[in-house]
């Protein structure tokens, strides 16, 4: 990947060398000119944007409100100066501008002293101000003059935020991560190892392999892992951030109230917080869960994105900003904005499912899932091979009628799987099949002798030799059954009777 350097384009004034003046200028003493008219000019840029973030929303919503009066109210209210007031009253609230000194007047009283100014001018015009018509025309035209005003400090402020953003400052500098991590070992944490293997009374022989399966135990969750490498907000912060991700992305007025007085929870860490938590909840197969998240992370994304692109910081600010979004959206335009966002949380939620197959799949190629053991059968000798040996349901032998009960208590996926006679069908059952259920069924195995061993032989000298091996074995065999007679002692010799011992 090529590095980008273009953002070093924006330094103004880098070391003395890059600076040439006239011989008789003073090298110094021009440097410290430039410094200073640079840092004049960023001050009155700075002041602007602060007066313009201050008065675009104030106007807006001054408008609002004006607008609103004018559409409910006939002629005979808008003349009467104690009807607006009532109605302005009974239909606002009685907020003030945000960033304004704590003395300014509330909106409705902005409102209220455009009527009286609007009223004294007509007096002074000789017209009746008592003539709702001519008032309304006055305040109608008034805020025409607002919206031109507002048009152009719109462009305005657009085009100091650009000018702001082609030079590097000071206040462009920010701490990115502030919180250090360890790393602990869990201590429940296992190596895999071979489990026990079933060995028959007769010459039976398992082993065990340690391999990865996604059904017996949860896919290790290394997305999860990053979660706290993402987030970087205070215990308080992550439990309003888990009560937010409980609430249901359909209750807009719920997600809106929780916003507003929580607005320390607005930051693109705590969004990407958020959809690590979708992506641990869709490992745990709770789809639900992981649309709701997705759902609040989008809506949270939204005011993000305004509250950027308005270079938003202060909480009052940052309010407004979130009941005006969530009004637009249960508003007029909710069909179309719900449209988009619906759109939007599919999308994501299908990239989540699809990523999370992905992860579970390169897990299991590469051998990630830990604390997962499995048993498979194979044979420890290469000149043998495992054979199924299954019992004799029509046996009227004990012995055999036993090994028949024994095969019917396997599940019955392993008793298929016996009766195809093939131990890659027996492994095949086995694998995802949790450790404990496997040592259950290797234990019926060893005792229904239903897993032996069959030997391979090469040639015809290797068969005779095992043979005489066997026979020789019996006759072993025999020889220890046989009844071993005691010696009789030689004639003439006295046998004394041991009952009659007297000890």
């Amino acid at each position: 990947m090529p590095i980008d350097y273009s953002k070093w384009d924006k330094i103004e004034l880098s070391d003395d060398s890059d600076v040439e003046v006239h011989p008789n200028v003073d090298k110094r003493s021009f440097i410290r000119w430039r410094q200073q008219d640079i840092h004049q000019k960023r001050d009155e840029r700075n002041r602007e944007i602060a007066l313009l973030e201050t008065q675009v929303p104030m106007y807006e919503e001054l408008n609002r409100r004006v607008g609103i009066l004018l559409a409910k109210c006939d002629d005979s209210v808008l003349a009467n100066y104690q009807q607006v007031c009532d109605f302005l009253s009974k239909t606002f609230d009685s907020s003030k501008p945000p960033g304004v000194e704590e003395d300014a007047p509330t909106y409705n009283e902005m409102i209220e002293d455009l009527f009286t100014d609007i009223k004294g001018k007509l007096e002074t015009a000789s017209l009746d101000p008592n003539d709702g018509k001519l008032v309304r025309e006055q305040v109608a035209n008034h805020t025409k003059k607002i919206e031109d005003v507002l048009s152009t400090q719109r462009d305005k402020l657009q085009t100091l935020y650009k000018e702001r953003e082609l030079h590097i400052s000071s206040e462009d500098m920010h701490t990115g991560w502030d919180r250090s991590f360890l790393n602990k070992d869990s201590d429940g944490s296992t190596t895999g190892s071979a489990s026990a293997a079933s060995s028959t009374s007769t010459t039976t022989k398992a082993t065990t392999t340690s391999t990865s399966t996604s059904s017996s135990t949860p896919v290790t969750k290394s997305v999860s892992q990053k979660h706290n490498e993402l987030s970087s907000c205070t215990e308080s912060d992550e439990e309003a951030l888990a009560k937010y991700s409980e609430i249901p992305y359909e209750n807009l007025v719920q997600i809106r109230d929780f916003l507003k007085t929580h607005t320390n929870i607005i930051t693109q860490a705590n969004k990407d917080s958020l959809l690590m938590s979708a992506f641990d909840s869709e490992f745990d197969d709770d789809h639900a869960k992981t649309k709701r998240i997705v759902g609040v992370s989008i809506l949270l994304q939204y005011v993000l994105d305004v509250l950027n692109f308005k270079k938003i910081e202060q909480k009052p600010q940052i309010q407004q900003v979130v009941q005006q979004l969530f009004d637009k959206m249960m508003g007029s335009g909710q069909q179309q904005v719900m449209s988009s966002f619906q759109q939007e949380l599919a999308s994501t939620f299908d990239h989540i499912q699809t990523r999370c197959k992905v992860l579970r799949q390169e897990q299991l190629e590469s051998g990630e899932l830990e604390g997962t053991e499995e048993i498979q059968l194979k044979s420890l000798d290469d000149d043998t091979t495992l054979v199924v040996n299954l019992p004799d349901s029509e046996s009227s032998d004990p012995t055999e009628q036993k090994r028949v009960e024994l095969f019917k208590s396997l599940p019955e996926r392993m008793q298929q799987a016996l009766q195809t006679g093939t131990l890659d069908e027996v492994n095949n059952v086995f694998h995802g099949m949790p450790i404990e259920e496997a040592e259950h069924i290797l234990e019926i195995f060893d005792e229904a002798d239903i897993i032996g061993v069959r030997a391979l032989v090469e040639n015809e000298s290797d068969w005779e030799q095992l043979k005489g091996e066997y026979e020789q074995n019996l006759a072993v065999e025999d020889h220890q059954h046989q009844p071993v007679l005691e010696e009789l002692p030689e004639e003439g010799t006295s046998i004394i009777p041991t009952s009659d011992i007297v000890d």
